[in-house]
């Protein structure tokens, strides 16, 4: 069944039909045959999770599709069937894509900064936009649509469109979403510290690596999250006077250096 919605209040973002669905979506076509771009979503919905939503008439004149027998990509069946049109998509986290013309999205150009809960400027953060609100594990990268990392100052701009998330994520932070509004074009971003999250390593003297606690052979010194949770501008400040054997020197420029067991 054809559905027609009105988003009142929602733009979304342009980016290719090849990264709508999982590159793993595969369908079925039984026999080599022409179809409209509407029986080509309901043989998309048949056999997969993804559900359609679109004017009803949005394809009323549009040419129609010649799909050959045998096992094909959904997102190369989607591709080859709008490849003659403009269109936008906005996949929400149930897998529903809701599909308008083009001329229709406005774009947005997305600023801010981002820091930590001392109020001090993260650099190398990274920024992105996503087709779809991010869940609790890692993010899929089929659904990512433009991406930046903070400067020096924290400071980051992006282009976007609203509907879509702006989701900011670092080693050791907390994940950050919000979603992109018309009215909002400015987000001042305080990341949590999430040190849980972090695998152990030990950092070895000889050479200047990091390994895994598992992998660690010899003499080590182990610093807990207690002894380090203090305010500072990075984990080298935080390190200061918490190994025994272990010197440390601030310079002028702030930097600081340390002297492991001379």
């Amino acid at each position: 069944m054809k559905t027609f919605i009105f988003l009142l209040c929602s733009t979304v973002f342009s980016f290719s039909p090849v990264n709508v669905l999982s590159q793993n979506v595969k369908v079925k076509i039984p026999e080599d045959k022409t179809i409209t771009v509407d029986q080509v979503f309901d043989m998309i919905k048949q056999q997969t999770d993804y559900r359609f939503i679109y004017r009803s008439d949005m394809f009323r004149n549009y040419p129609k599709v010649d799909v050959k027998k045998g096992v094909v990509r959904a997102n190369k069946l989607l591709e080859k069937s709008l490849a003659k049109g403009n269109f936008k998509f906005i996949i929400s986290a149930n897998n529903t894509i809701t599909i308008r013309q083009a001329s229709a999205v406005q774009e947005l150009e997305v600023s801010g900064t981002v820091t930590d809960e001392n109020g001090l400027p993260i650099p190398g953060i990274t920024v992105y936009v996503s087709s779809r609100e991010p869940g609790s594990g890692p993010i899929n990268s089929d659904f990512v649509i433009r991406g930046t990392a903070t400067d020096i100052d924290g400071k980051f701009t992006i282009k976007a469109e609203a509907g879509y998330y702006l989701i900011a994520s670092g080693l050791g932070y907390e994940l950050f979403k919000t979603q992109i509004t018309t009215s909002q074009t400015t987000f001042n971003i305080t990341l949590k510290e999430a040190l849980s999250e972090l695998d152990e390593v030990v950092v070895v003297s000889s050479g200047y690596q990091e390994i895994s606690k598992e992998r660690a052979t010899g003499a080590y010194v182990g610093v807990k999250k207690d002894q380090i949770n203090k305010p500072a501008s990075s984990i080298s400040e935080r390190l200061i006077g918490a190994v025994a054997g272990v010197q440390s020197t601030v310079a002028a420029d702030g930097s600081i250096s340390f002297q492991i067991r001379g």
